[in-house]
C-alpha cells in the first residue's frame, strides 16, 4: 500500500504518520512524505497512490518561508493525475476557517475534509472511517489468472513465497511474493 502524506508541520506529520501505520501496521505501508506543494504536484502526478493526507496550507517550493492557500489547485491536480484521479483523498488542516469554504468543492470532489487539532484527537475518528474504506481495497501489482489447480501448483515450485488458499469474491486466490 502506497500512502502520500503532504504535510509541512514535522509535529503534525509524525501525528498523523503514527496513526496511519498503526491503523494499516499489517500492511506495512510505504509512506512518502513532501513538505510542498511543488514536491506533491510533481508525486501526485508520477506515481499512484492509494491514499493522499494534505494539508491545505503548505509553501509552494522549498525555499518559501510562508505557506500559501493550494486548496483550489490540489482538488484539479489530483483531477488531472492518470495515476491519482480515483485516489482517496483527505484534506487534514488545522484552520476552522478552510474548512467552512471549502466544504462543498471538496465534496463535490470526493475529498474528505478533517480538522487537526493537538489537543482534540476526534480527527482521528474521522480519519479512522475514511481508513477503513481504504483498507478494505486490496492492491496488487497483478494479478494471474490461472483456470486449473495444476497451472497454479507450477507456482509453488517457483522461486516465490505462495500464500494460503483462500476465497475472495468467490474466487479461490493465492498471494505470490
Amino acid at each position: 500500500m502506497k500512502i502520500l502524506i503532504v504535510e509541512d508541520d514535522d509535529k503534525k506529520f509524525n501525528s498523523v504518520k503514527c496513526f496511519v501505520e498503526s491503523f494499516f501496521k499489517e500492511a506495512n505501508p510505504a509512506i512518502t512524505h513532501s513538505k510542498t506543494f511543488g514536491e506533491a504536484t510533481r508525486l501526485i502526478y508520477e506515481n499512484p497512490y492509494q491514499l493522499i493526507l494534505i494539508d491545505l496550507l503548505l509553501p509552494r517550493r522549498e525555499d518559501d518561508i510562508e505557506p500559501s492557500d493550494i486548496s483550489s489547485e490540489i482538488v484539479s491536480n489530483i483531477q488531472e493525475s492518470k495515476f491519482n484521479a480515483g485516489t482517496a483523498v483527505v484534506a487534514i488542516t488545522m484552520h476552522a476557517d478552510l474548512l467552512n469554504d471549502l466544504n462543498r468543492e471538496f465534496h463535490e470532489a470526493g475529498i474528505i475534509l478533517l480538522q487537526y487539532s493537538e489537543h482534540d484527537e476526534a480527527w482521528k475518528n474521522g480519519l479512522a472511517i475514511c481508513l477503513q474504506k481504504v483498507k478494505i481495497e486490496n492492491a496488487f501489482d497483478f494479478i494471474i489468472v490461472c483456470a486449473l489447480e495444476k497451472e497454479r501448483e507450477a507456482f509453488n515450485n517457483a522461486n516465490c513465497q505462495v500464500g494460503a488458499l483462500k476465497s475472495m469474491y468467490g474466487l479461490d486466490c493465492q498471494e505470490i511474493k
